[in-house]
């Protein structure tokens, strides 16, 4: 009974402790301001969030920041003396944020017990009206687009997919549209061929993996054809990441699937020259039970080549990728990556990594 009665004391004593600890000496007038209804087109709103110190000792706002880029603070950096007031000041940008929000600000102060306080700004912003611009914000020449880039990801090796480009003519005469070499496993299509002015149309791009021979990601540039005399050849590109399907294979299957084994799968060359080419070898095995693919091998940019021994291996067969990272133009320190395609299928994809200090003379 007497050790249950001090169980109650301790208790009782932590739980007022905690709740004092929990009270911050830098308090602010209020931690939420509702700007209310704002209009989109009204520009930047601000709100000044006033803090006081209640504590005996002097404290200091040290930093305030946000995770949303559409609301900025500043702060005064001064001492704030014991009874004395401080402020935050928080602009809200509404332009292309339309909606209801509720944004947090983060008060990072020198107050020991509570280093970091949050205040917040919500409302509700009326959207602006809408423009062809807004729906196809790029432009090349007089034709607008909606986007210049496809990505096509994680598209299985068997698969066909397909995806557009909008298009806005802002011309004042029609535009004639075609395109130029487009590979055999790729169909496009655009709608209209002639594009009459301030209407819409749209490019129709249909990617066929199991007609690609190209594994991995790949980048696909293509010219747009037109008469457009500001423009008249507009590049847009289509990039496709071909994965290979391994969803229907049996436990079975995967058990005497082969393996990939690198040695290792980064290699330090030091420090080099700038000029210098470095050149490596990894070496790699497979450790599996059926014959190893390699399907593709890239590197992630032109001043590395790449240079695979044996493509194909028989169960405990080793071969080697040769690694060549052409120094020229660069300086510090550097990690470039070489990316591994086989039809291992738990290992399918292996970055491999070259790390060096470029020297200048």
């Amino acid at each position: 009974m007497k050790s249950r009665f001090v169980i109650l004391i301790v208790f009782a004593f932590l739980m007022a402790q905690t709740g004092f600890s929990q009270q911050p000496k830098l308090k602010f007038d209020n931690l939420l301001h509702d700007f209310g209804t704002i209009n989109e087109t009204d520009g930047h709103v601000q709100h000044t969030f006033i803090c006081t110190n209640t504590s005996n000792d002097t404290l200091k706002i040290n930093r305030v920041n946000s995770s949303k880029h559409y609301a900025k603070a500043e702060w005064s950096n001064k001492k704030i003396l014991p009874g004395g007031t401080s402020y935050v000041k928080v602009s809200f940008i509404p332009k292309d944020h339309e909606g209801k929000f509720k944004t947090p600000i983060n008060v990072l102060t020198t107050e020991s017990g509570f280093p970091v306080q949050q205040v917040f700004i919500t409302g509700t912003v009326n959207p602006r009206p809408k423009t062809y611009v807004d729906y196809y914000p790029k432009n090349i020449g007089n034709l607008r687009f909606n986007k210049t880039h496809l990505a096509i990801d994680n598209l299985k090796n068997h698969e066909s997919r397909t995806d557009s480009f909008l298009i806005y003519n802002e011309w004042d005469k029609p535009m004639t549209l075609s395109i130029e070499n487009v590979p055999a496993y790729m169909n496009i299509e655009i709608i209209p061929e002639v594009l009459e002015p301030s209407k819409s149309g749209i490019i129709r791009v249909s990617f066929d993996a199991s007609k690609s021979t190209t594994w991995g990601l790949s980048y696909n540039f293509y010219k747009l054809i037109t008469n457009d005399t500001l423009t008249p050849r507009k590049n847009i590109t289509v990039g496709a990441n071909v994965v290979e399907d391994f969803s229907k294979m049996t436990a079975e299957e995967r058990k005497n699937s082969p393996t990939i084994t690198f040695d290792k799968k980064t290699h330090n060359f030091g420090q080099i020259n700038q000029g210098d080419l470095a050149e490596y070898n990894f070496e790699f095995s497979n450790t599996g039970k059926e014959d190893l693919i390699i399907r593709r091998t890239k590197a992630a940019c032109g001043c590395t080549s790449t240079k695979m021994e044996k493509t194909v291996l028989k169960p405990g067969e080793s071969s080697k990728v040769n690694i060549v990272f052409n120094s020229r133009g660069y300086k510090g320190k550097k990690r470039k990556s070489i990316t591994v395609i086989s039809n291992d299928p738990d290992h399918s994809v292996v970055m491999l990594f070259i790390e060096m200090n470029v020297l200048t003379q």
